[in-house]
């Protein structure tokens, strides 16, 4: 079953082509942690897998008032949400 987490990255990987936003930043990001675009479409990859790519995309950014359009929106609401449990982290709370 598709999440909305995956349905927003599917979005994401459009609007940042089509916007040109910062792509050569998101590929390289994606590719730090070992993603693919097949791998999204295919939704291989954990709501938390891709909060963690989106949250060091937006990290790396630059500060600069460039980055406030089009897809910045949907970046921010991909980093700020909150999975049912971090990654690195047992259901206890504690790395496992």
């Amino acid at each position: 079953m598709t999440t909305t987490v995956q349905n927003q990255m599917k979005d994401l990987i459009v609007a940042i082509n089509t916007e040109q936003y910062f792509v050569p930043l998101f590929q390289a990001t994606m590719e730090g942690h070992g993603f693919t675009i097949e791998g999204v479409q295919g939704e291989s990859y954990t709501d938390s897998e891709i909060v963690s790519v989106v949250n060091d995309f937006w990290f790396e950014l630059p500060d600069s008032p460039t980055i406030r359009r089009i897809p910045f929106g949907l970046v921010c609401d991909i980093a700020q949400t909150e999975t049912a449990e971090p990654e690195g982290f047992g259901s206890n709370g504690f790395n496992d």
